[in-house]
């Protein structure tokens, strides 16, 4: 005769909720490695963004102190002599990033005499001079320079 097995009920046993959190802090742990050089390139980029509008905002922030020099409002005489001369421009430059991201930077600039030159005629004293404008915001500063010639012609 054959005997009948008798089966016993199989009894299925839930999760812990401390068996869940670990499992998910372990998938946590193997997607760190794959998000933080992502997260890293996204922080270079926002700095390469911007250095790039910073650079913008000192071509335009040169051709107004050209401006000024053009319309006399810095004095020949100021340039002429052996000190730097120093301002702050009135204008404010605000650098937007993505999604609202903004950043005010105020300008200095300063007028650094590097060479007077007379020309053979004397009807004309000629200055080469570097203009090195600061943008600072905060704690950070960022420093542009440009070489510029000024003729002033004797009449």
């Amino acid at each position: 005769m054959r005997k009948r097995r008798t089966t016993l009920p199989i009894r299925k046993r839930s999760f812990l909720l401390i068996e869940v959190l670990i499992s998910l802090a372990l998938i946590a742990l193997c997607l760190f490695p794959l998000i933080k050089p992502l997260m890293a390139m996204r922080q270079e980029d926002r700095k390469y963004i911007e250095l790039i509008q910073l650079e913008i905002a000192s071509q335009h922030a040169f051709c107004e102190v050209k401006k000024m020099l053009y319309e006399h409002k810095i004095p020949w005489s100021c340039l002429s002599k052996e000190n730097d001369f120093k301002d702050v421009l009135t204008e404010t430059y605000e650098i937007a990033f993505n999604k609202g991201m903004s950043r005010k930077y105020t300008c200095d600039y300063v007028i650094h005499r590097i060479e007077e030159a007379n020309k053979p005629s004397k009807k004309a004293v000629g200055l080469a001079v570097e203009v090195e404008l600061t943008f600072t915001s905060g704690s950070s500063k960022k420093k542009f320079s440009r070489t510029l010639y000024l003729e002033k012609h004797n009449t």
